[in-house]
């Protein structure tokens, strides 16, 4: 999941056990609460903008690059 890898990318510190908690807990909780750990909230529109910008942002970024390169934009 993008959020989980953002929240790790900008707080590494203490994420590492979050995740094994979570996993731990299997599918025991709620979207919602499983999340809550890592300060996540999916019920907010920027949760979705940022895990779409964490997961798809560097592949559109790269195309990006490569269409420029090869001067079809």
């Amino acid at each position: 999941m993008g959020s989980l890898y953002n929240v790790y990318r900008k707080e590494p510190e203490g994420f590492e056990e979050k995740l094994l908690t979570l996993l731990r807990a299997g599918g025991t909780k709620d979207f919602v609460t499983a999340l809550e750990p890592f300060g996540l909230t999916p019920e907010k529109p920027e949760f979705w903008t940022e895990s779409l910008n964490a997961h798809l942002g560097v592949m559109v970024e790269e195309a990006e690059a490569i269409a420029k390169e090869l001067d079809y934009t």
